[in-house]
Parts: C-alpha cells; structure tokens; sequence
C-alpha cells in the first residue's frame, strides 16, 4: 500500500472513530435526558392516551412505521439522519407517550452492528 493509501485510510479510520463517539454520545445524552424527566410511576402501559389509545397500541404503530437505524459510515447512515427523518414520529404522533416509552420505543429501532 502506498503512502496516500494509508494516509486516506488512517483519515478515514478517523473520521469513523470520530462518528461512531458522536452516535454514542447522542444516544446516552438521548437516553439521560429522557430517563431524567419524573414520570408518574402510576400510569401503566395501558393508560390511554388522550386521542384513546393505550400506550402500547401507539408504541407498536409508531415502531411499525420507523425504519430500524443501523449505523454505517461509508452509506453515511448516522443518528441524527436517522432522527431527522423520523423526529415527527416521536414528537408529534408520540406525544402521547411517556417519556420512558418512547426511550423503549426508539432503542428497540436502534440496531448494534
């Protein structure tokens, strides 16, 4: 292998080290922030919500139409391209979710190589 070979490589190796810190951070500063917030522990699984949907009924739509994330560098597929596209998802037609229900909700759509 030639010099602009390994040099390329090492720059790559770096910027893949360098994503794969910043998709980890996200998600434990994702995980903190949502698991942070008081929740009142009375409400079950099958409270509904306000439009009269339990939780679970609106966790399982919602995870049915959220493509599962799977990071890979070389296709750029990272979080926060994933979370773009699927933000409404968690925010506006899971607003009625718990907090902590929705951290379950994205990590089970979130897939470790």
């Amino acid at each position: 292998m030639n010099k602009e070979n390994e040099e390329f490589m090492l720059r790559m190796m770096q910027m893949f080290e360098k994503q794969n810190e910043q998709h980890q951070a996200a998600m434990t500063a994702l995980v903190q922030a949502m698991t942070s917030k008081s929740n009142d522990e009375s409400r079950s699984e099958m409270t509904p919500t306000t439009s009269g949907v339990s939780q679970t009924q609106l966790m399982n739509d919602i995870g049915s139409r959220v493509a599962m994330f799977q990071f890979d560098l070389e296709t750029e597929k990272t979080f926060s391209k994933w979370y773009a596209r699927h933000e409404a998802a968690f925010t506006v037609e899971g607003k009625d979710l718990e907090d902590k229900s929705k951290v379950s909700l994205m990590m089970t759509r979130a897939k470790s190589r």
